[in-house]
Order: structure tokens, then C-alpha cells, then sequence
């Protein structure tokens, strides 16, 4: 089983991703999983220093976008025939640097310009995916560029989203290898649902070889324009089990039709069936030579691009004297609404469990029309509505590899020179089966969505029995896991809490709120970014239950660490040390070194406080950045996650009366943060009350 790769963050990169970047980042991004080769560049340009801090969408990306180039260049085969591994990286290698170089002019840049160069790292083809892997690895070494690796999936998705601007959907992705159900939760793009078997694609694309169909520009293009001169919906197999969908069985009963009586060819010199070996030698040749379409197309934003598939509406009426008979026409008609109406309905399942309006139709099977208006029908219905682009960027190219690649170098992400192995399986996304929660509704209720905790020792005297040392942490960006939080968290006693954002002395913003209950496995982050004030609001599935009246509850002992950890912290010196009157707060790190994971702690605490310290050239609004820095999500994970044992550490060495001692002065605090003369930021938010 392939090792999971750590992404890197260089000191300079990760630097700009907390201080936000101050000029133009060009990427190259290379696309070949399967039978297309992409090359594309991309440039994100940061916001004006006039701009808002923040979007109308808190989900937006601030850079505004720029495509510069689309190169794409198809191997395609003779029809009947699909497309081999081997021959397919033939073809990669025979065109890459011409692709590239295509791209390049067409931007009107050079390599010396990039700043990143990005490539499909897999899921795919393992030939296809290595050729273009070595393709990427060559540039960055000949001109000293950093690599970044990139999930061909997340590419799809973050493609789709910055084209439509599609914010949180329900996202369908359906392509020649994938058959997804995926929404975005915790940091991580989630599977609530898949095929069991065969992909859609690649399903559309063995019965389009059955019935003879052309290759060019694609299986899945023909039939569609061969569904719709259909007139027989034939009866198929339905098979949706739960969340997920068969599709073996569908292409084999549909394949069964093409022998039976009634059938009727329209293609004589094709017959329906396997198609004979081809020599190797052929073969080769053919892939060397670029198959069928030997020209490459700019495919860029644009328009023009390849040729598009002349769809008539050509479906009449059958007179009722007519021949019982079955054509190709009428095969391709019921398997396209079969099989959509599958997706359909597992979409529409993970739109009711989330909550969600919005879907968001990406891969090379998105481009389909139909499915698009199918889907389109049953969100309207729900009030909402679906997403969704042409050809140009639901087909394989190389711009969505950069972009999603060069997001995520934004954020401090690099890949390794020796971490640049490629994988055919998906080791990025991660596969969520949804389990009810005790009390969930049977109709879209919360689900549990944790993922392994490790339990770990040091349990301290007044640590709360049964909390583990090494609580899961759980982005709360979502109303299901809103519910599933305030789930958690409604049976506790014992609660701390700790919140993060702008200029919370005063008139700020709050952007994250950390809740852990005593006994739980789980850290809530809450982003209240995303959510805004829903985030304080019943959601559906919550019982009613808010974090509003949580947090209200007088009946739910509220942690002092909650008031201001690091008054604690200063009780326990002062204590120890009576004479010496010391009025900054510099110890906290020695009480988390006395942990057991100490040193660990303090590091992550380092690492984000280096990203909005602003005497350490920070900048608070990378609490407002989304996707969020991993530094910043830890650091706020940390903060309430350490609290219990913490406090433990500290209180060992106060006197009596300490606890009531720090809420008293955590009050005076709170008091003089709303005077007219306090400012947000300085030392003198670390210093000790006065009357001290």
C-alpha cells in the first residue's frame, strides 16, 4: 500500500501564506491521467491593499483568477477500440514538450516566469500518470522550481467551483474512473457516496465500443447525441444501495439488448460485440502519431476549443404501426436516464442529509446535458440549484491541475522531489460512511464524522475523568456537524472554550469559537466565517439545541480557563515566586512543557502565533483566510484542547482562593477592554491587572 505523503512547507512559502502574498503567483499546471494530455497556466493575483478584508462570501478565494493558456491534446482510437495504458503514455511522451511549449506561447510567458509548476499526482493510469510526473520533475529541476502534487479529483472540484462560483455544494463527480458523491467538511473533501464497481464514464464509454460508436471527440459525447433520437425507454436494472450505486449489472443488461431479435444496427460495418486484437506495432504507431486527433486545441476560457458534438433534438414519436423494433438510438436513451436518475437520487440523499442547495457537476461526464437538466429538476424542487461547465473545463486539462495546485501553494503546501511518486488509487480523499448518532433522525439527521482518536495517559486529579490527551479536532464548517457538535456537546458538565479572530478586544470579529467537553473525544473549531450567525442558530437536526443556549446555560460549569488561561498561568509564578513581580507573561510555555507531549505543544503554539503575531510580521486575517492554515487550525485546537490538563499543571502550585482570584480580575480585564482608550493590539495586552 502507497505511503501518504506529508506535504513540505518551505519557510518562505509558508511565510507568505499567513502574512498573504503581495504579488502575482503564475503556475503551470500538467494534466495526463488518462487519454488527454493538458498543459496549463494560470495566474492569481492578489487582492488591491483597497480591498475589503473580507469577500460577501466568506468562501470566496480574494485573488482574482487569470487563464492564460489551455492546451489540450487527445489520443484517440479508431472506433470500437478503447485505449491502453502503455500506448496512452506513448502518447504523453511523444507530445509533451510540444503541449508545453504551445502553452507557454500561448501565454506569452516562459518557464523563467513560473512560479510553481503542478501535476497530477492520481488517482489514473499508472503509465500515463508517470510520464507526465517525469514531464513535471524535469522542468522543475532544469529551472529551480518548487513542485506540488496534486489530487486529480480536488482538481475537478476546485475548477468547477472558481468557473461556476459554486460556494459549499453537494458536489457530483463523474467521470471515465470516478463516481463520487463528495461535500466538503473538516479541511477535507468527503465521499458520502460511489460506485461499487465500474464508473459512469468508463461504463458510457464500453457501450459506446459495443454499438460501434465513434471515439472522437468522445464515447460519452456520441451517445448523448444517439440518446437524443431515442424514442423506447427500455426497462434496466436500478441499482442504488444507499448512498452508492452499482453499475456492472446495468451495462450488462443493456449490452444483452444489442442481442436480441428485435435489435437493429445502424452501423452494418460494426457488429455488436468485443472487438478483435489489434497489432502491437499498429498500435505504437497510432499512439506516437496522437491517434485520431493530431492537432492541439487552445482550450481556454475563450471559447473555440475542440469540436463540439452537433446535438439535434431528433426524437419523434414511434407511429404505432411501426416495427417492434430496438435501435442503438433507443439503448443509448434508457441507459442515459437509467443511470442519471441514479445519480440523482444519491445526490439528492446527500443534499437532504447536509442541508445543502447547491450542486456542483464536475468531470468529463458533467458536460452532459441531460444530467444537467435532470439534476436541475430535482434541485429547483429543493429550492435550490446546480452548477455546472462545458467541455473545456469538465474534460481533463492541465489549468485545473494548476489551480488547485497553486491554491494550494498559497496555503505553504510543496511536494518533495522524492514524495512525487504517483499513485492509480485515491489516497487524498477521505471516505465517510455515515453512521446515525444515538437520537439522530432517520431523515438527514447528524452523523458521526470523527475519524480514529488516539487515547493517550496522563490523567491528572482534577482532570475530568474519561478525556483523552489526544482529542480528534473536527472543523465545524457545516450544519450537519453543527448538529453533530451541539450533539456532543449537550450532555456536558464541565466546558472549555476559547475564541479566535479580529480585534476580539474590542469591536472585532470572531471567526473561530473551540469548544471541548470534559470527557470527549472530540475538539469542535466552529467557523463562524462560513457559518456566520447560523453558527449560534438551532440547525436542522440539532433538537432544537443551539450553542447560544450552551454557552448560556448556567448549568454547564464553564472552564476559568475560558476567562483568560493565561491569568491562571500568572497565579500559579506568582505564587512560586512572591517577590518577584514580573508583570509579562512569559511562562505559559514552561507549563505545556510539563506535559507529556510538551514539547509539541509549544511548537504548534510557535507556529501560529508566527502567522498573526504582527511584531513578528503576522497579520490577524489569517483567522478570516479560507481554506484555513493547518498552523492556525491547530493552533486553535490546541488552545482548549490542553486546557484541562493544563490547568491541572498550573493549580498545583496556587494557594487557596486562586480560581475566584483569576475571575475577578479576567472581569476588570473584560471592563477596561471597552474603554475609549484601550487599543487592541500591544504588550500591554500581556501584562499583569494592576492590582497585582
Amino acid at each position: 500500500m502507497p505511503r501518504k505523503r506529508q506535504p513540505t512547507i518551505p519557510p518562505l512559502v509558508a511565510r507568505a501564506a499567513a502574512e498573504g502574498w503581495h504579488k502575482p503567483l503564475l503556475a503551470i499546471g500538467l494534466e495526463g491521467s488518462a487519454n488527454k494530455l493538458g498543459v496549463g497556466l494560470i495566474l492569481h493575483s492578489p487582492p488591491p491593499p483597497n480591498a475589503p478584508s473580507s469577500s460577501s462570501s466568506k468562501l470566496e478565494d480574494p485573488a482574482t483568477v487569470t487563464i492564460l493558456s489551455n492546451i489540450r491534446h487527445t489520443y484517440v482510437t479508431p472506433p470500437g477500440e478503447g485505449f491502453l495504458p502503455s500506448d496512452t503514455a506513448r502518447h504523453h511522451k511523444r507530445w509533451a514538450v510540444e503541449v508545453v511549449e504551445k502553452a507557454l506561447k500561448e501565454a506569452g510567458r516562459t518557464m523563467a516566469d513560473v512560479d510553481v509548476v503542478c501535476f497530477t499526482q492520481g488517482p489514473g493510469m499508472g503509465a500515463p500518470l508517470q510520464t507526465v510526473a517525469l514531464v513535471a520533475r524535469t522542468l522543475a529541476l532544469m529551472y529551480n522550481k518548487p513542485l506540488v502534487g496534486v489530487n486529480h479529483c480536488v482538481g475537478h472540484i476546485e475548477m468547477g467551483r472558481v468557473i461556476t462560483r459554486a460556494h459549499s455544494p453537494i458536489v457530483l463527480y463523474v467521470s471515465g474512473g470516478n463516481t463520487q458523491v463528495i461535500a466538503y467538511s473538516q479541511q477535507r473533501y468527503r465521499i458520502f457516496g460511489e460506485t461499487l464497481d465500474i464508473a459512469v464514464g468508463n461504463m458510457l464509454d464500453r457501450f459506446a465500443r459495443i454499438i460501434g460508436l465513434s471515439n472522437d471527440p468522445s464515447p460519452g459525447a456520441n451517445i448523448e447525441k444517439e440518446a437524443r433520437k431515442g424514442t423506447r425507454l427500455l426497462p434496466l436494472p436500478y441499482a442504488t444501495k444507499g448512498m452508492d450505486i452499482s453499475l456492472g449489472g446495468l451495462l450488462s443488461a443493456t449490452e444483452a439488448y444489442t442481442r436480441d431479435p428485435r435489435f437493429r444496427a445502424e452501423n452494418p460495418l460494426k457488429k455488436p460485440g468485443k472487438s478483435g486484437m489489434i497489432d502491437k506495432d499498429v498500435r505504437r504507431k497510432r499512439a506516437e502519431e496522437g491517434g485520431l486527433m493530431g492537432d492541439m486545441v487552445n482550450i481556454g476560457i475563450g471559447g473555440g476549443g475542440e469540436k463540439e458534438v452537433e446535438v439535434e433534438e431528433a426524437r419523434t414519436e414511434r407511429k404505432e404501426e411501426e416495427e417492434d423494433i430496438i435501435t442503438p438510438a433507443d439503448l443509448c436513451f434508457s441507459l442515459q436516464e437509467t443511470v442519471f436518475a441514479m445519480l440523482v437520487e444519491i445526490t439528492e440523499r446527500a443534499m437532504a442529509h447536509v442541508g445543502g442547495r447547491e450542486v456542483l457537476i464536475v468531470g468529463g461526464v458533467g458536460s452532459n446535458k441531460r444530467l444537467q437538466e435532470m439534476m436541475g429538476v430535482m434541485a429547483s424542487e429543493r429550492g435550490g440549484g446546480v452548477f455546472a461547465t462545458d467541455e473545456r473545463f469538465c474534460i481533463d486539462n492541465g489549468i485545473m491541475i494548476a489551480h488547485a495546485g497553486l491554491v494550494s501553494y498559497r496555503m505553504g503546501f510543496e511536494t518533495k522531489l522524492e514524495d512525487t511518486e504517483c499513485t492509480q488509487r485515491d489516497i487524498y480523499l477521505t471516505s465517510t460512511r455515515v453512521t446515525r448518532s444515538a437520537g439522530a433522525s432517520a431523515t438527514g439527521g447528524p452523523a458521526s464524522l470523527r475519524t480514529t482518536t488516539t487515547q493517550g495517559g496522563g490523567d491528572h486529579s482534577s482532570t475530568p475523568k474519561g478525556t483523552p490527551t489526544s482529542p480528534t479536532t473536527v472543523l465545524v464548517d457545516s450544519l450537519h456537524l453543527l448538529a453533530s457538535c451541539i450533539q456532543d456537546l449537550s450532555s456536558a458538565a464541565v466546558l472549555a472554550a476559547d475564541l479566535e479572530g479580529v480585534k476580539l478586544s474590542r469591536v472585532g470579529t470572531i471567526c473561530l469559537l473551540q469548544l471541548y467537553a470534559a470527557g470527549s473525544s472530540t475538539v469542535w473549531v466552529v467557523d463562524v466565517t462560513v457559518l456566520g450567525a447560523s453558527a449560534f442558530e438551532a440547525p436542522p437536526g440539532g433538537g432544537g439545541r443551539s450553542l447560544r443556549g450552551l454557552l448560556q446555560d448556567a448549568g454547564v460549569r464553564k472552564l476559568q480557563g475560558v476567562y483568560d488561561l493565561q491569568l491562571v498561568e500568572l497565579a500559579k509564578r506568582e505564587a512560586d515566586q512572591p517577590f518577584r513581580r514580573q508583570r509579562f507573561l512569559h511562562g505559559l510555555n514552561k507549563a505545556l512543557a510539563n506535559l507529556p507531549d510538551g514539547s509539541a505543544l509549544v511548537n504548534a503554539k510557535h507556529a501560529g502565533t508566527r502567522a498573526f503575531d504582527l511584531a513578528k510580521g503576522g497579520s490577524y486575517t489569517v483567522f478570516e483566510t479560507r481554506p484555513l492554515a493547518p498552523a492556525i487550525l491547530k493552533y486553535a485546537a490546541d488552545d482548549v484542547a490542553t486546557m484541562f490538563r493544563l490547568c491541572d499543571v498550573l493549580e498545583r502550585g496556587t494557594p487557596p482562593g486562586t480560581e475566584q482570584r483569576v475571575l475577578r480580575e479576567s472581569a476588570k480585564r473584560v471592563v477596561a477592554a471597552q474603554s475609549p482608550a484601550y487599543v487592541p493590539h500591544g504588550q500591554h495586552k500581556a501584562l499583569a491587572p494592576e492590582s497585582w
